[in-house]
């Protein structure tokens, strides 16, 4: 009821009038079928902090069972200047800082195209500032522990990431290529420092583990205190662990959530695997398949650690883990989204097909809360700015040299690729076959076969038929589309990975 708005104004009236071990508790004081509290320990903080704002200005807001769809001007201008302000003090300026770490050769003026090109992807717009699903403070969480694990202060890094999972249950998707990394450079590291024996190595690498899972530990312990302790007095209480546990990982709420591009959901309209294989064995099969899809880019990270090769692990761990895990929404395409955008050199040739899907696959969404127009415009522009954008980066931001002065424009950022571009790919000696396919034979046909269909889909959205044996054919139509691109898009930059 009310949306997500509502959701995170009701948390703050939860962590408001309730001690943190009755925040996800269940009882009298807690309406079960009313948002109830399902984010980590660090998300219900950041609600507890914004409640004793509100408290002071809107009190009506974060009144205890008595301001259910609260929705004043000032509240609301409130609530969106908060948000506001948190992605540019904690997302914003790692996004910064990355870009200068990974293109250091790259222009200042370039630099800023990119960081323009990634805060207007309008799924982040969109999921933050439209539906209200605060979203950036674990993204920046999770941007910061990279620039940290980069630089070398993996200590640091390792803090931020359990900050980022315990704000959101989602940072947990870019655990797997920050556990490679590290455990790669710290091999590397042992390697040149004790050449001559093996067995310092094997000491310098156990105490590095010791040392960055003692950090782990103790800053996972400080955040989950009040359950610790509540556990510890009482195994069996609600108000423990026990009870934190079952709300932020919540198997019961089944294989996927609504309509989502997951293979999951495509594979349920063929097969009903949740009629066949019970619950728990569903979670496990899940797992695996996700951790597995997930290992052929955390093993080429762990062979090669390089800044580049760690953004396009974790767009693609991220990018399996929303296709393969259990219990996934269509909001989730967020995670991969946030290190593609920083891989735009790196994916200039799917970057605009790729911000065109994604989008796409949220087109459910935006139609259930009333906002095609929006969805129309965000998708348009952004794709027209995209599209100009990648035609200029994949000709190396050059204007041919016989370009008449009338050609200029056209030149530089219309052409999807040229000549120049093709030869460069094709006659490197470090470039597979596999990969001179994806980047060049392909690309044209792919972006092409992408902007068609979506168009097309959404000319005859109105006149595909909806019967009672297929209520959502629309839909499925929409996310098996999507599922391929985002399977595609994934096979691609594994592959780069591999130059």
């Amino acid at each position: 009821m009310f949306g997500d708005y509502e959701c995170h104004r009701h948390w703050m009236e939860i962590t408001y009038h309730y001690p943190p071990t009755m925040w996800y508790a269940n009882g009298p004081h807690m309406n079960m079928t009313y948002w109830p509290m399902d984010y980590p320990p660090l998300c219900a903080y950041t609600h507890w902090f914004m409640a004793q704002i509100v408290g002071k200005v809107q009190p009506d807001a974060v009144k205890l069972q008595g301001s259910y769809g609260f929705n004043s001007p000032g509240y609301r201008a409130l609530m969106h200047g908060a948000l506001i302000l948190i992605e540019l003090l904690v997302m914003v300026p790692a996004v910064i800082k990355l870009l200068a770490l990974l293109y250091p050769k790259h222009t200042t003026m370039t630099r800023r195209i990119y960081l323009m090109l990634y805060l207007l992807m309008p799924p982040l717009v969109y999921v933050d500032h439209g539906h209200f699903q605060p979203n950036s403070p674990m993204h920046g969480l999770v941007l910061w522990a990279t620039y940290h694990i980069l630089v070398g202060r993996t200590e640091l890094a390792v803090v931020l990431m359990v900050m980022a999972a315990n704000f959101k249950q989602m940072g947990l998707y870019f655990g797997m290529p920050f556990a490679f990394y590290a455990l790669s450079t710290i091999a590397q590291t042992a390697g040149a420092r004790y050449k001559a024996s093996k067995l310092k190595q094997v000491q310098y690498l156990i105490t590095r583990i010791v040392i960055l899972g003692s950090i782990f530990v103790i800053t996972l312990g400080i955040l989950w205190y009040p359950w610790v302790r509540e556990s510890m007095r009482d195994q069996t209480s609600q108000n423990g662990l026990k009870g934190l546990l079952e709300r932020i990982f919540p198997t019961h709420r089944g294989l996927f959530q609504d309509k989502v591009a997951s293979f999951w959901c495509v594979l349920h309209n063929f097969i009903k695997l949740d009629r066949l294989v019970a619950q728990p064995k569903l979670v496990l099969l899940t797992t695996l398949v996700t951790l597995g899809t997930s290992m052929p880019a955390c093993l080429l990270l762990y062979r090669k650690p390089t800044p580049r090769n760690f953004i396009l692990s974790q767009f693609a761990v991220s990018m399996c883990f929303l296709m393969f895990s259990f219990h996934v929404h269509e909001k989730q395409i967020l995670c991969p989204l946030i290190f593609f955008g920083l891989a735009f050199p790196e994916v200039k040739q799917y970057f605009s097909a790729f911000l065109l899907v994604s989008n796409f696959s949220m087109q459910r969404l935006y139609t259930i809360e009333g906002n095609l127009l929006t969805y129309g415009v965000l998708t348009a522009s952004y794709q027209y700015a995209a599209k100009r954008l990648e035609g200029c980066a994949l000709n190396g931001f050059k204007i041919a040299s016989d370009a008449k002065p009338d050609q200029m424009q056209k030149k530089s950022g219309l052409v999807i690729y040229n000549e120049s571009y093709k030869l460069n790919v094709a006659d490197s000696a470090e470039t597979s076959w596999f990969l001179q396919l994806l980047c060049v034979r392909m690309r044209n046909l792919v972006c092409n076969m992408v902007l068609g269909f979506v168009l097309v889909f959404h000319l005859l959205y109105k006149a595909i038929p909806v019967t009672a044996r297929y209520p959502h054919l629309p839909e499925v139509i929409n996310i098996s589309f999507s599922f391929g691109m985002f399977a595609f898009t994934t096979l691609f930059a594994v592959t780069k990975m591999t130059e």
